[in-house]
Formats: C-alpha cells, sequence, structure tokens
C-alpha cells in the first residue's frame, strides 16, 4: 500500500521545482543509481531541497546539460556547483555555465583518501 501511495505521488509531481521569482542558488549535483540507471540530481546546500531529480539513460555530458539547462528554464539560476569528478556531470555543468565556479565536494574528496583503489 505504502509503494502504490509513493508512485501515485511520484506519478503527479513535476521532477523540477519550480521557483517564482528567480532564485541564484549553490547546486550540490550527484548521481545515484537504480537497477544500473543513474538518477541525476540537484539539491540546495541551504534547505536540502531537491531542485531538480530525473532517472537518466546515461551519464554523459549532454544528459547533464539538459538537465541544468531544466533549471535554467524553471528560473534556479546557478551561481556555482559543487559535486564529485564526474567527466559527464562537470563537462555538462561547464556546457551550461561557462563562467561559474565548479568546485569538487568534500564528501567525496574526503572517501577518495580513505580508498586504496584509484577508481578515476
Amino acid at each position: 500500500m505504502i509503494s502504490e501511495r509513493l508512485k501515485h505521488f511520484g506519478e503527479h509531481l513535476p521532477n523540477t521545482y519550480c521557483s517564482l521569482p528567480a532564485h541564484d542558488i549553490f547546486y550540490l549535483s550527484d548521481e545515484i543509481f537504480a537497477l544500473d540507471y543513474p538518477i541525476l540530481i540537484t539539491i540546495d546546500p541551504v534547505s536540502t531541497a531537491i531542485l531538480r531529480i530525473e532517472l537518466a539513460p546515461n551519464r554523459k555530458a549532454k544528459t547533464w546539460q539538459s538537465h541544468f539547462e531544466a533549471l535554467l528554464e524553471h528560473k534556479l539560476i546557478a551561481k556555482g556547483l559543487g559535486s564529485d569528478r564526474g567527466n559527464g556531470l562537470v563537462q555538462g555543468y561547464r556546457a551550461t555555465y561557462q563562467d561559474l565556479v565548479w568546485c569538487s565536494d568534500h564528501f567525496h574528496e574526503c572517501t577518495r583518501i580513505n580508498s586504496t583503489t584509484d577508481d578515476t
């Protein structure tokens, strides 16, 4: 019953937060996986509000660029981005916002310190 209700709610909610007036936000973005497919997610680090979440076919730059462009269309304007060093994510962000700052987030950098393998 709970999973049916969640599915119902999910089918009726938009996958991008709608904002009026426009907001300048420092994005945090990453991906999680469901059944080998990436779910792209961008949040506001202050409120932890999910700004956009989507099941995607891949993690390539064009896919991330579309993700960021959808945020722009909903008047969520980036001030910068914190993320892991995923090539598609960073390239997609830079294709959308050529002159804005990107920085690696502390969580991903700290997990790299403890890693015994190089997974780049």
